[in-house]
């Protein structure tokens, strides 16, 4: 039993380092690479979305072609019109190709997913605080997430939502604020910025909104009686038990950043 549960570690490390390479890649380079990536991340949340909630559908052509639409809207007009135009047309296609009686899964996986990968474009973007905001984010989102489930082991105690996910507590939800806080500060004395009270704030409810998406997929999961979402990452599962916390996190930052400016990178970072 110990040596299983030390091979699943050891692979949970593996393939998380890994995605966090290719992760960083695309962070740094940006660009197309970095839309490309995300994007392709988001097609695989919305593709395993739809294998659990119409199983033996595999609708492949649709989905291609709503995130295509995606991408290339984003590439020839401007992001917040292609938000618009490319979810009324990719809903549209979404509901006319989906199972009768499970449309509502379809399309709130695909505005769900779309929304994901238009927060993680739109604060990457950013000419002046792009790169410094997607690591920020980044940085919060992988701490948060691997400080809640080293000390959630270790410490243990009351559940935090047993009937929905029995192996999280209480102590790994206060590990994750706390591996947010550090992360932010961390990446942010590197980045050479004050940090301020709004920053500290903004790292909890980011931690918290990993724990959210989280605990979200965990019950949509539930819902389908089905453990992992894929198993195309081993130790982890699919891409959306990876990507869970991460895309709540990138649209809840987004739309903080919009509401404090036209840049969201800069609403988030500048106080």
């Amino acid at each position: 039993m110990t040596s299983t549960k030390s091979n699943e570690l050891n692979s949970r490390i593996v393939s998380a380092t890994v995605l966090v390479i290719l992760a960083l890649v695309s962070m740094w380079w940006g660009g197309l690479l970095f839309q490309a990536f995300w994007a392709l991340t988001a097609f695989l949340c919305f593709f395993e979305c739809i294998s659990i909630s119409m199983p033996g559908i595999r609708p492949i052509l649709y989905i291609v072609a709503s995130f295509v639409i995606l991408v290339v809207s984003a590439q020839t007009i401007s992001f917040s019109s292609s938000v618009i135009v490319s979810l009324i047309i990719s809903s549209l296609f979404t509901w006319f190709f989906s199972v009768p009686g499970k449309r509502v899964w379809a399309i709130s996986g695909l505005v769900y997913a779309s929304a994901f990968a238009f927060s993680m474009t739109v604060i990457r973007a950013s000419p002046n605080a792009g790169l410094v905001a997607i690591f920020w984010l980044c940085g919060i989102v992988w701490l948060s997430d691997v400080a809640a489930y080293f000390v959630g082991r270790t410490f243990g105690g009351p559940k935090l939502m047993p009937k929905i996910s029995p192996k999280k507590t209480w102590s790994g939800f206060v590990g994750g604020i706390a591996g947010g806080i550090l992360a932010s500060c961390l990446i942010l004395y590197f980045a050479d910025i004050s940090a301020k009270w709004q920053h500290y704030i903004l790292a909890v409810l980011l931690s918290m909104a990993v724990a959210v998406g989280d605990l979200l997929e965990s019950a949509f999961k539930r819902h389908f009686n089905v453990k992992d979402s894929g198993s195309l990452i081993p130790g982890h599962g699919g891409v959306l038990d990876r990507a869970d916390g991460l895309m709540a996190a990138a649209i809840t930052a987004a739309i903080i950043g919009y509401l404090r400016n036209a840049d969201p990178a800069i609403g988030l970072l500048q106080w």
